[in-house]
């Protein structure tokens, strides 16, 4: 036996035996030597009784008695196995992926390289395919790094006919190395007055692009909006309404985007709606780094798992439509690195095709979720009226009420974005949140008020239904 095989079975059994101390029955059947990466990769065999969850459970207290670099389990294709290095991890340069035949002969229409695999393959995904991106985990886990390489895929990948840039970089310095590229379509944002003004020109060109229809939009540029830290730029804007204008507008580019070619890519510690006041389930594509407790893997990815990856730079990616987590070794990019492919790139602004901000009417965003005819404008605040009347809503309800068809679950999802209704559980009615005019955000009553009904009705109104439900508890 040669020095290699007697390495690789004394891992084998060192593992086995610490799992087995743990309670846990498992053993290890094939191993895949990765020579130039000098990694193992065992498949692992679970018995009767043993949970899955717990080869991920117990994975940080045997990495740490083994003294180890890497060991990192994770699923493919139904199967568990365990990566395992004992020396540092070296091939994670995203310089690497770029001069690859894998990216550079790619037909992928925006290809995004996130990192390596643990087999040691480039991963490369379209983003096009992907479509909205929430990257998350713990600070200093490689996120913004991530952002960065990321926009060098697209700007290495893509021509500036085919793709724009919208950069906002809030209390933070990571994509300044980007301020001169010519992809982008607005400088990069640096503070969020100038932020809500962009994600107002935002909507207005995705109001365009619709109304443009699908064939003439196919024609136009991709547009990307990445937020990096998103959850500290909406936590800083301490002005209650300009906070709703910045949330709004996000909203309806996640909601609408997708039909005008506009994608949103964003970075954030921690994802939930209690945080950002933002509904982030129309991100259907998930990239999260590693977090501290399962319940945050569970917010950023919709499944645990990232709470058990360890190392920085370790992510795990959840594709739109996919139940597989493919659990990867980010890119890693310098700084410098950055500059000299921007080198290349082409540099300067294109005044003419710019993101045009005075065009955009900034007060109105809220009336860009609804269709720009007057008609269903006054329809949608009968709607509203109507809902804030009621204890509960259903689709069935507002079909019956307003005699319309499937428009009605679109106008529900719409009534959950501008929290007026709670989120859907089960086949259960959804309850109405407001319980007075002070609980109506300020853009529904500026809404209401446009069409047709004054604060004074909209106050009886919650006056009244307060009666009433006192009465029937009588």
């Amino acid at each position: 036996m040669n020095e290699l095989s007697k390495r690789i079975k004394y891992l084998k059994n060192v593992i086995e035996k610490h799992y087995h101390s743990f309670g846990v029955n498992i053993y290890l059947v094939e191993v895949k030597i990765i020579v130039n990466l000098r990694r193992y990769i065992f498949k692992v065999k679970i018995l009767p009784g043993v949970k899955v969850r717990s080869i991920f459970d117990f994975a940080k207290d045997i990495k740490m008695a083994l003294q180890i670099p890497m060991f990192q389990p994770f699923e493919e294709s139904n199967f568990v196995f365990l990566a395992v290095s004992e020396f540092d991890i070296v091939e994670n340069r995203l310089l690497k992926i770029l001069t690859s035949p894998k990216f550079l002969n790619s037909k992928m229409q925006i290809p995004l390289a996130l990192g390596f695999d643990y087999v040691g393959n480039a991963y490369i995904v379209d983003l096009v395919n992907v479509q909205h991106l929430l990257i998350s985990g713990l600070s200093g886990t490689g996120k913004s790094v991530a952002l960065q390489c990321m926009i060098v895929s697209m700007i290495t990948g893509c021509s500036v006919g085919d793709l724009r840039l919208i950069l906002f970089d809030i209390g933070g310095n990571s994509l300044a190395v980007f301020e001169k590229v010519k992809h982008l379509y607005h400088p990069v944002v640096k503070d969020y007055e100038e932020g809500i003004k962009v994600l107002a020109a935002l909507n207005s060109e995705l109001e365009r692009r619709i109304l443009l229809g699908e064939e003439a939009c196919a024609e136009l540029p991709f547009l990307v909006c990445a937020i990096d830290e998103f959850d500290d730029t909406i936590a800083n804007i301490e002005n209650k309404n300009d906070r709703s204008r910045f949330q709004t507008a996000i909203k309806n580019i996640i909601n609408r985007g997708r039909k005008a070619k506009i994608i949103v890519v964003i970075t954030s510690l921690n994802p939930s709606e209690k945080e950002t006041n933002v509904n982030i389930n129309g991100i259907g594509s998930r990239i999260s780094f590693r977090c501290v407790k399962h319940q945050k893997s569970y917010n950023a990815l919709g499944t645990t798992g990232a709470e058990s990856l360890s190392g920085i730079g370790a992510m795990m990616f959840l594709a739109k439509d996919s139940e597989e987590k493919v659990v990867l070794q980010g890119a890693y990019i310098t700084k410098d690195e950055i500059r000299k492919i921007l080198c290349n790139a082409p540099i300067g602004y294109d005044d003419i095709s710019m993101l045009n901000i005075e065009a955009a009417d900034v007060l109105d965003v809220f009336e860009s979720v609804v269709n720009t005819s007057e008609n269903e404008r006054k329809e949608f605040a009968k709607i509203v009226f109507y809902t804030l009347e009621q204890e509960t809503m259903s689709v069935n309800k507002l079909q019956k009420a307003f005699n319309m068809g499937k428009r009605a679950n679109e106008i529900i999802d719409m009534l959950c974005e501008k929290g007026i209704i709670t989120g859907k559980f089960a086949n259960q009615p959804r309850k109405v949140i407001p319980a007075c005019i002070e609980d109506v955000p300020n853009e529904i009553i500026n809404f209401l008020v446009k069409y047709g009904y004054n604060q004074e009705q909209i106050k009886n109104m919650f006056n009244e239904k307060s009666n009433n439900k006192m009465e029937m508890s009588i």
